[in-house]
């Protein structure tokens, strides 16, 4: 029987992963591909495609797809 009183405690017991080794070397890939002022919506955008991927969210190779796609708009 769905609980929804049991599935929003789970979720509120989830722990997100700010470091993994992927996530490393992906940040420093592309904060080494163009110079960014941290906090711009680029810095933003890799940190939170660093935290997708350090979570098991998307794969590495998803987050460079979409960080070049933004590069190239």
């Amino acid at each position: 029987m769905f609980s929804l009183k049991a599935t929003i405690a789970e979720r509120n017991n989830e722990t997100i992963v700010m470091f993994s080794d992927e996530g490393a070397k992906f940040q420093e890939d592309c904060l080494n591909t163009v110079g960014l002022v941290k906090f711009s919506p680029a810095h933003k955008m890799i940190g939170s495609l660093v935290t997708a991927i350090n979570n098991n969210q998307i794969s590495v190779s998803e987050a460079t797809k979409k960080f070049n796609a933004a590069l190239s708009n």
